[in-house]
Formats: C-alpha cells, structure tokens, sequence
C-alpha cells in the first residue's frame, strides 16, 4: 500500500510535503510536517534535528513480530515492541532511511480541527522520526495500550519513553528494513547444539499464507548447521498452525543408536521443556529385554534392573536420560546435546574409576546405580509390589506386554 493511498482515503491529509530520498541513507533537510497514522491527519514540528551522518546503526522492523530491533554493525543492541499498520493500512515491506527528526510535534486533525500541540493529548507522542518514504514514520505515541497490535494507518508507533530514546541514539541517514518474517529460528542460550534452537511462528497478520510446515522446516534449513536432525511433522504443524508468537523448543526427533544400529524414528522425543525422552519398548526390543509396566505408580522395570518413572503419551512409555543411564549401568549410554544422538554401547564397560576418566563419557556418576539403589548384592531391589519380568528374549517366550508400556 502508498502512502497516499491513505491520504486519498480521507483519513489522512498531507499538509506540507517532505521531500523523498533514495532508501542509501542520504537525508534531505527541511520538511516541516507529515502524515500521522494515529487516527489520522497531519502533524508539524517543534523543534527540528537536521543532523546528517553515516550512521552506524541500523533498524529492522519485523512487521508481525511488532518488534523494532536497534543494530549496531551487525550486533543486535536492542529490541523494542512496537504497534504496527492495519490490515487495510499495512504498514510498507522495504529499505527506506530516516531523513528527518523532530522533538514535540503538532498533530494536525484531519477533520480540518485546531492542531493539538505537544502533551499529554498529542496522539503521535513526543518525537518524531521521518522516513524517506513519504508520509511514514517511527514516533511515539499518548496509546501506550496500543504496542503490540496492528493499529496504525501504516506508521511504527512505539511507547513514548522508547521513542524519546531511539531518537537520541539514531542520526538522520539511519537505514530502516522493514520484514515480514512470520517464522523464526534462533540457536538459543540455554542447551548447546540442535538442543538449543528455538522457533517462533507469529500470527499472519496480513494474511499472506506465511505460516506453512513448508517454510518453518526451510527456516530451520536456513538456520541451522547441516546436516541436521529429522523433525517431528505433526508436531511442528501444531505448532505453526497455533501461531503463539513465543519461543519454542524445535521438536526434533533425536537418533538412538545400539551399538551403531539406528534404532526407529519415534525412539525418542524432546518435550516442551527441552528434556530428551526415551521409549522404554525400542530400548528393550533392541536389548532384548523384557519390560513390567507397574500402572498404578507409572513405573516400568527393564531386564530386571532399577524401576524407573515413565511419561506415558498415546500408549508409549518414555524414561529420562538420566534414568536410562541408571538403569543401564553396565552399558556405555552416552547423550550427545549437540548432534542429537544418544548412543548405547552393550560392550563390557571398564571399571567406574577408569570410566571417570574418559573424557568421552557424559556424567559417568550417572552411569551406576548407588549401593542405596541396587541392596547389599549389588542388584536391584525394586519395591515388593513390582513383579519384575527379566529373561532374555532367546531363551524364553516374550509374556504380553500391556498397551500402556508402549
């Protein structure tokens, strides 16, 4: 959409023209009034900034994350919320620049009224930062209620405070990106690796049909080191159709291998919170071990070793890492958070003290049961209640596993 696509509508008159640049950065002087997007009409200016400079700093408006972000070079030295234009007044997709500055405007009503001078009244704040594209720009606003919504006729509104300090840090010839990036994908902070990346699917507010499986996995491709690991679909689906505008773990399917053998898609998950989950049914079928489903305490029992909590989701029973390590503590279970692999090495482990030492182990304490854990004989004690099935699988029938142990 124009500018004067709104002009010709009637809710915004250009009163004094500003003369446009090129979107280089070049600033053109002078321009003493603008189009207002906070209901319309135009404002003139109190007092004006006619500094010019290369500036160092950049700005990129991602329109439906209602966020304006401050670069310095190519560091990131804040964000700011911001409110944007309406759907039938969408705020421009572009390079334009700041060209023009100005402290406590007066806002012009576009129904011919009194101008409203600078105060607490003045819907369009107290600075005003012009865009070469005329009748378009970043200012603040008396609305604060207002930021974080798509409510301008094509304007970026940010809370006042906010506005008063961008405009004290960005020099006329600042570049101005605007996006509109629907989906997005960050490495994250708290877990190293594929473990760490986060999505974030905001609404559409435009309705451009932005939100597709399709481009949340080319994000990922796009963000992500290669080769990476396989998605979760449904998931990821659900999670692109809810559009909650937030951060999310990226549901990837985590590989599990036994003794380098890849074992099925869905052996193991990442939940909401992202903790690596594992199927107690492939890692018994793998192992060949039989499995006791305990239902009334959710607590399954694998080759006869340790009872272990589980996380039953459409019939599958899941164990932690840290309680298939406990359980499997004659085997090598090492977890790798930065390629997503969890490998099982069935081979004869060497003792916990030489095991303490390798440098490829991950927690090799959490690889033994305590003495509290395993009794007096060194194996399991599981509580009297838990019948423990434990035979290797070629040696005996397998019993009837319930639908509940997954």
């Amino acid at each position: 959409m124009r500018a004067a696509d709104v002009w010709a509508g009637g809710s915004a008159a250009l009163a004094v023209s500003v003369q446009p640049t090129a979107c280089d950065g070049t600033a053109v002087h002078g321009g003493a009034a603008r189009n207002d997007d906070a209901g319309g009409g135009t404002h003139g200016t109190g007092q004006e900034s006619g500094e010019q400079s290369g500036s160092r700093y950049r700005i990129v408006i991602n329109i439906p994350a209602y966020r304006l972000s401050l670069f310095c070079g190519d560091e990131l030295a804040k964000d700011y919320p911001i409110a944007v234009g309406k759907a039938v007044s969408p705020s421009r997709i572009g390079r334009c620049a700041i060209v023009h500055k100005a402290e406590n405007p007066t806002w012009f009503p576009p129904d011919g009224g009194p101008p409203v001078p600078a105060g607490p009244n003045n819907p369009v704040g107290s600075r005003w930062m012009g865009l070469s594209w005329p009748g378009y720009g970043i200012h603040g606003t008396n609305n604060p209620a207002s930021i974080g919504k798509a409510v301008s006729l094509g304007c970026i509104r940010m809370r006042d405070e906010d506005a008063r300090e961008l405009y004290d840090i960005v020099p006329i010839g600042t570049e101005v990106e605007f996006v509109y990036r629907t989906i997005e994908v960050s490495p994250g902070n708290e877990w190293p690796g594929f473990l760490g990346a986060r999505i974030t699917v905001h609404p559409d507010v435009y309705k451009r049909g932005t939100n597709t499986f399709e481009n949340a996995v080319a994000a990922l491709e796009a963000a992500m080191p290669q080769p990476a690991p396989n998605v979760d679909e449904e998931t990821l689906r659900a999670i692109v159709a809810a559009a909650r505008g937030k951060p999310e773990p990226v549901p990837w399917i985590p590989r599990v291998e036994v003794d380098g053998r890849a074992l099925g898609a869905k052996a193991a998950r990442i939940d909401a919170s992202g903790n690596v989950l594992v199927s107690v049914r492939s890692v018994a079928d793998a192992l060949r071990f039989y499995v006791h489903w305990d239902p009334a305490r959710r607590l399954a029992v694998i080759g006869g070793v340790l009872p272990v909590p589980c996380v039953v989701e459409s019939g599958t029973a899941y164990v932690s890492v840290r309680d298939l390590q406990r359980v499997l503590f004659t085997m090598l279970v090492h977890w790798d958070p930065q390629s997503l692999v969890l490998a099982i090495d069935t081979r004869p482990q060497p003792s916990s003290s030489a095991l303490s030492s390798s440098s490829s182990i991950v927690a090799p304490s959490l690889l033994f049961a305590s003495p509290s854990e395993t009794g007096c004989g060194g194996a399991p004690a599981p509580p009297p209640h838990v019948s423990v099935l434990a035979f290797p699988r070629a040696e005996t029938g397998a019993p009837p596993s319930p639908p509940s142990a997954g």
